[in-house]
């Protein structure tokens, strides 16, 4: 699916395959932060059909329902570290949580400037018995925008 993005989209989107990236083939942008969001799979087009201009910089969904591995994350933000640095936009999933905080301190090691947002909006699941939480599903989409 990652490839066939990339061959409808020529000039516009690059695919990364050792990291399920999907980036923008004009990124980094030295004159902004780049934007990366990920997640798990299983909620397509959701983030990989969002990247482009005015919007995300870069996305790396992990396998089906499972968070993207930590090295995707932190090596998707270097390829797309700007001279501003980078911004994560996570859903509020706990698997999807953990990487990209690991993935950021690895990064912030390494002297990459990086900071998160975690996107909770889900009002459907604040006090669910069968839930970790609120999830920041149909909130991404403005937050990713604004």
């Amino acid at each position: 699916m990652l490839k066939g993005i990339e061959l409808a989209n020529p000039g516009k989107v690059k695919y990364v395959p050792d990291y399920n990236l999907i980036m923008r083939a004009d990124a980094p942008n030295d004159n902004k932060v780049s934007i990366v969001q990920g997640s798990g799979s299983g909620h397509e087009p959701a983030h990989v059909m969002i990247v482009g201009q005015g919007m995300l910089d870069g996305a790396c969904p992990g396998d089906v329902f499972s968070a993207p591995p930590i090295d995707y994350v932190v090596e998707s933000s270097k390829l797309l570290n700007s001279a501003k640095g980078v911004l994560h936009i996570v859903n509020n999933y706990t698997g999807d949580r953990a990487a990209f905080r690991d993935a950021a301190e690895e990064l912030e090691d390494e002297g990459i400037t990086v900071k998160t947002i975690f996107v909770d909006d889900d009002v459907a699941v604040k006090d669910s018995l069968y839930t970790v939480g609120r999830r920041g599903v149909a909130g991404n989409f403005f937050v990713i925008k604004a």
